[in-house]
């Protein structure tokens, strides 16, 4: 993150969301459309594909402030950085706070699917 930044741990706390945002295993640092829709998905389930893909495409464009379809973690640190100098340490820690949320409900989802399977 950087210095001038103080949202609590917030470079490990990113390198985690995205580790467990990557469908491909994570390691790659870059998040891209499909991916997030499928963790807004999990997010909110009333959400049809569609409206999860237009909510991912658009965050995306927040963040990155292009059409790539894809972000990568550099870009989110950068992104919060600007938050935190923009709007202050509250607003910075709420962005991070909704992308650890999109982590959460997708691991959730995850191993929800996973434990049938381990039963039988």
């Amino acid at each position: 993150m950087g210095a001038g930044s103080s949202v609590e741990g917030a470079e490990t706390r990113v390198e985690a969301c995205f580790k467990a945002l990557e469908t491909s295993g994570g390691g790659s640092g870059q998040l891209d459309n499909k991916e997030l829709s499928a963790a807004f998905m999990a997010a909110d389930p009333s959400l049809s594909k569609f409206d999860a893909a237009l909510q991912s495409r658009d965050w995306i464009k927040e963040i990155d402030g292009s059409k790539d379809r894809k972000i990568d973690m550099n870009e989110f640190k950068r992104f919060l950085n600007a938050r935190f100098e923009a709007d202050g340490q509250e607003a910075a820690e709420a962005q991070l706070k909704l992308f650890e949320d999109l982590a959460e409900a997708k691991a959730a989802k995850a191993a929800a699917v996973e434990a049938p399977a381990a039963e039988v």
